[in-house]
């Protein structure tokens, strides 16, 4: 599978158009230093992007589990 990660420069680098509205979302949701609420980000999210969108969340452990893995993702992965 191919991935990239990128933290910075974002929009620039990424190949898909959803991205730059993906992070306008994640900034409309943004009220400051203290990140976004994870539920109101996804209940903007999913409606639109739920199917195509992976999220996963620490586990507290410096890992990671899915919390949601749309079903879209299969075939192109």
């Amino acid at each position: 599978m191919y991935q990239e990660v990128h933290t910075e420069n974002i929009v620039e680098r990424a190949h898909a158009p959803e991205v730059a509205e993906l992070l306008q979302r994640f900034a409309l949701h943004a009220p400051g230093a203290g990140g976004v609420p994870y539920e109101a980000l996804l209940q903007d999210l999913m409606p639109r992007f739920g199917d195509d969108l992976m999220v996963c969340v620490p586990t507290g452990d410096g890992d990671y589990r899915y919390e949601h893995y749309g079903r879209e993702i299969t075939r192109y992965v």
